[in-house]
C-alpha cells in the first residue's frame, strides 16, 4: 500500500521526491562531517559546539541507517521520472554517498586524526635542545622516576601512552 502511495505521488511530483533524496543526503553528511569540522586540532571551539558534536556523533550510526533506509525507495521510486543523464546521476550520487555516511558514521576518524606516540623517546634535559626553556612541559613524578612531555608534541598526538615508575599512563592534553 505504501509503495502505491508513494508511486502516485511521486508520478505527479517528482521535484518534491528529489528535493527529498537530496535533502536526506545533505542531512546524512551533516550528521557525520559536523563533528570531524568543529572538533579539529588547533581550532577554539565553545562548549556548545562540542557537546553539538558530540550529540551528532553519538546519534549518526542510527541515523544514518535510517536516512539510507529512506535514500534507498526514494531513489527507486523516483527512477522512472528522470529523464536526464545528469538527474539520474545526481540521484545516484545522493544515495551513494548517503549509504557511504552509514559506514563513516562508524569510523572513529580521531583516532586516525590523533594517533597516539607509538614509542616515545627519552633524552635526558641536557641533550633536548629541541625544548625551549619558554615551552610548557607537563610533568610527571612517580616512584622516582621523572618526565616531561612537551606540550608542543602532546597538542599533535594528543595521547603518549607510557610507563613511568612501574605505573602504564596515558599522557594527554
Amino acid at each position: 500500500m505504501i509503495p502505491t502511495i508513494f508511486k502516485t505521488f511521486g508520478s505527479r511530483h517528482p521535484n518534491l521526491l528529489f528535493a527529498g533524496l537530496l535533502a536526506v543526503c545533505v542531512l546524512a553528511l551533516a550528521f557525520v562531517f559536523t563533528p570531524a569540522w568543529v572538533i579539529q586540532p588547533f581550532r577554539a571551539q565553545s562548549r556548545s559546539e562540542v557537546a553539538w558534536s558530540f550529540w551528532l556523533r553519538r546519534w549518526s550510526p542510527a541515523v544514518t541507517v535510517v536516512l539510507a533506509g529512506m535514500a534507498g525507495p526514494l531513489t527507486v521510486w523516483l527512477w522512472p521520472q528522470l529523464h536526464r543523464k545528469r538527474t539520474k546521476a545526481v540521484a545516484l550520487l545522493c544515495l551513494a554517498l548517503t549509504v557511504g555516511t552509514v559506514a563513516l558514521s562508524r569510523w572513529n576518524h580521531f583516532e586516525t586524526m590523533f594517533h597516539p606516540l607509538p614509542q616515545p623517546g627519552y633524552a635526558p634535559v641536557a641533550a633536548s635542545d629541541f625544548v625551549a626553556d619558554s615551552d610548557m612541559v607537563l610533568a610527571v613524578a612517580i616512584n622516582g622516576d621523572r618526565v616531561a612531555y612537551p606540550v608542543r608534541q602532546l597538542a599533535y598526538h594528543h595521547i603518549v601512552q607510557d610507563v613511568v615508575g612501574g605505573a602504564p599512563l596515558a599522557v594527554t592534553y
